[in-house]
Protein backbone atom coordinates (compact mmCIF):
# COMPACT_ATOMS: atom_id res chain seq x y z
CA UNK A 1 0.00 0.00 0.00
CA UNK A 2 1.29 3.60 -0.70
CA UNK A 3 -0.05 6.13 0.75
CA UNK A 4 0.72 9.93 -0.22
CA UNK A 5 -0.18 13.39 0.80
CA UNK A 6 -0.74 16.85 -0.79
CA UNK A 7 1.56 19.63 -0.03
CA UNK A 8 4.11 17.14 0.80
CA UNK A 9 5.27 18.85 3.89
CA UNK A 10 2.37 21.20 5.06
CA UNK A 11 2.86 24.24 6.33
CA UNK A 12 0.02 24.76 8.72
CA UNK A 13 -1.01 28.51 10.40
CA UNK A 14 -2.21 27.38 13.86
CA UNK A 15 -6.15 28.83 14.94
CA UNK A 16 -7.10 28.15 11.25
CA UNK A 17 -8.15 25.34 9.16
CA UNK A 18 -5.92 23.84 6.60
CA UNK A 19 -6.55 20.87 4.12
CA UNK A 20 -4.52 17.75 3.30
CA UNK A 21 -5.19 15.52 0.55
CA UNK A 22 -4.05 11.96 1.38
CA UNK A 23 -4.21 9.53 -1.93
CA UNK A 24 -4.03 5.86 -0.87
CA UNK A 25 -3.10 3.65 -3.66
CA UNK A 26 -1.64 0.03 -4.63
CA UNK A 27 -3.89 -1.77 -1.99
CA UNK A 28 -3.84 -5.19 -2.74
CA UNK A 29 -5.92 -6.91 0.17
CA UNK A 30 -8.28 -4.52 2.08
CA UNK A 31 -7.84 -1.73 4.89
CA UNK A 32 -9.90 -2.46 7.88
CA UNK A 33 -9.35 1.07 9.08
CA UNK A 34 -6.95 3.80 8.03
CA UNK A 35 -6.78 6.96 10.76
CA UNK A 36 -4.36 10.07 11.20
CA UNK A 37 -3.18 11.34 13.69
CA UNK A 38 -0.43 14.13 14.79
CA UNK A 39 2.07 13.90 17.08
CA UNK A 40 4.20 16.69 18.43
CA UNK A 41 7.99 15.92 19.90
CA UNK A 42 10.68 17.83 21.47
CA UNK A 43 13.94 17.35 21.47
CA UNK A 44 17.00 19.11 23.54
CA UNK A 45 20.15 19.47 21.29
CA UNK A 46 22.37 19.87 24.07
CA UNK A 47 23.37 19.13 28.01
CA UNK A 48 21.90 22.61 29.67
CA UNK A 49 18.57 22.77 27.50
CA UNK A 50 18.19 19.10 28.77
CA UNK A 51 19.03 19.90 32.35
CA UNK A 52 16.54 23.05 32.07
CA UNK A 53 13.47 20.84 30.72
CA UNK A 54 14.34 17.84 33.11
CA UNK A 55 11.91 19.12 35.48
CA UNK A 56 8.83 20.27 32.79
CA UNK A 57 9.48 16.45 31.29
CA UNK A 58 9.43 14.93 35.05
CA UNK A 59 6.42 16.76 36.01
CA UNK A 60 4.44 16.24 32.50
CA UNK A 61 4.95 13.01 31.95
CA UNK A 62 4.99 11.27 35.35
CA UNK A 63 8.49 10.55 35.97
CA UNK A 64 11.97 11.07 34.38
CA UNK A 65 12.76 10.83 30.92
CA UNK A 66 16.81 9.98 29.91
CA UNK A 67 16.30 10.40 26.61
CA UNK A 68 16.94 13.80 24.89
CA UNK A 69 13.44 14.01 23.36
CA UNK A 70 9.89 13.46 24.63
CA UNK A 71 6.69 13.67 22.67
CA UNK A 72 4.63 16.97 24.62
CA UNK A 73 1.58 16.67 22.52
CA UNK A 74 -0.67 13.86 20.96
CA UNK A 75 -3.90 14.51 18.91
CA UNK A 76 -5.13 10.89 19.23
CA UNK A 77 -5.97 8.97 16.39
CA UNK A 78 -9.13 9.95 13.91
CA UNK A 79 -10.97 7.55 11.58
CA UNK A 80 -10.29 8.19 7.99
CA UNK A 81 -11.88 5.71 6.27
CA UNK A 82 -13.50 2.08 7.04
CA UNK A 83 -13.03 -1.55 4.60
CA UNK A 84 -10.85 0.27 2.07
CA UNK A 85 -10.13 -1.72 -1.01
CA UNK A 86 -8.02 -0.25 -4.26
CA UNK A 87 -7.24 3.78 -4.51
CA UNK A 88 -9.18 6.62 -3.22
CA UNK A 89 -8.12 9.91 -2.09
CA UNK A 90 -9.14 11.72 1.59
CA UNK A 91 -9.67 15.23 2.15
CA UNK A 92 -8.44 15.84 5.67
CA UNK A 93 -9.69 18.83 7.30
CA UNK A 94 -7.13 20.12 10.40
CA UNK A 95 -7.32 22.95 12.57
CA UNK A 96 -5.11 23.04 15.64
CA UNK A 97 -5.10 25.34 18.83
CA UNK A 98 -2.53 25.61 22.07
CA UNK A 99 0.37 23.70 20.99
CA UNK A 100 3.82 25.45 20.56
CA UNK A 101 4.55 26.21 17.37
CA UNK A 102 7.58 24.37 15.03
CA UNK A 103 10.78 25.67 16.11
CA UNK A 104 14.47 24.14 14.81
CA UNK A 105 16.86 26.48 17.30
CA UNK A 106 20.71 25.79 19.08
CA UNK A 107 18.52 24.61 22.46
CA UNK A 108 15.72 22.96 20.94
CA UNK A 109 13.73 21.59 18.67
CA UNK A 110 10.01 20.77 18.51
CA UNK A 111 8.80 19.20 15.53
CA UNK A 112 5.39 17.78 14.30
CA UNK A 113 4.44 15.10 12.41
CA UNK A 114 1.09 13.32 10.87
CA UNK A 115 0.98 9.53 11.04
CA UNK A 116 -1.65 7.52 8.82
CA UNK A 117 -1.79 4.07 10.26
CA UNK A 118 -4.26 1.45 8.57
CA UNK A 119 -4.81 -2.28 9.45
CA UNK A 120 -4.73 -5.10 7.33
CA UNK A 121 -5.52 -8.33 8.05
CA UNK A 122 -4.67 -8.87 11.79
CA UNK A 123 -1.50 -6.03 11.34
CA UNK A 124 -1.47 -2.38 12.49
CA UNK A 125 0.78 -0.52 9.79
CA UNK A 126 2.25 2.56 11.34
CA UNK A 127 4.74 3.37 8.84
CA UNK A 128 3.40 6.42 6.86
CA UNK A 129 4.58 9.38 8.99
CA UNK A 130 4.86 12.49 7.11
CA UNK A 131 6.65 15.91 8.56
CA UNK A 132 4.09 18.94 9.24
CA UNK A 133 5.06 22.29 10.43
CA UNK A 134 2.98 24.80 12.34
CA UNK A 135 3.64 28.46 12.50
CA UNK A 136 2.20 30.78 15.38
CA UNK A 137 0.37 33.88 15.48
CA UNK A 138 3.02 37.37 15.89
CA UNK A 139 3.55 37.38 19.42
CA UNK A 140 2.08 34.67 20.50
CA UNK A 141 2.99 32.19 23.13
CA UNK A 142 1.99 28.94 24.83
CA UNK A 143 3.72 26.39 27.75
CA UNK A 144 5.20 23.06 26.77
CA UNK A 145 4.57 21.77 30.28
CA UNK A 146 0.53 22.30 30.09
CA UNK A 147 0.14 22.25 26.12
CA UNK A 148 -1.45 18.41 26.15
CA UNK A 149 -3.91 19.09 28.23
CA UNK A 150 -4.79 22.41 26.40
CA UNK A 151 -3.90 21.97 23.32
CA UNK A 152 -7.31 21.13 20.29
CA UNK A 153 -6.82 19.23 17.69
CA UNK A 154 -10.19 18.94 14.84
CA UNK A 155 -9.26 16.56 12.53
CA UNK A 156 -11.90 15.76 10.08
CA UNK A 157 -12.17 13.92 6.76
CA UNK A 158 -14.36 13.00 3.79
CA UNK A 159 -13.65 10.93 0.50
CA UNK A 160 -11.97 13.32 -2.21
CA UNK A 161 -14.65 12.88 -5.59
Amino acid sequence: MKIVIIPQSPVIFLGQKFTIQINVSDCDSTVQWISAQITGKTRTLNNQTNTLLHGIVKDALGGPQNAPFFGHVMSGSRLIAKDLTGSKSFCLSILVENIPPSYDGEGISIAYELMIACQKSSQIDKSHVFPIRFIAPFESSTSLQSCQPTASFTIDSSECS
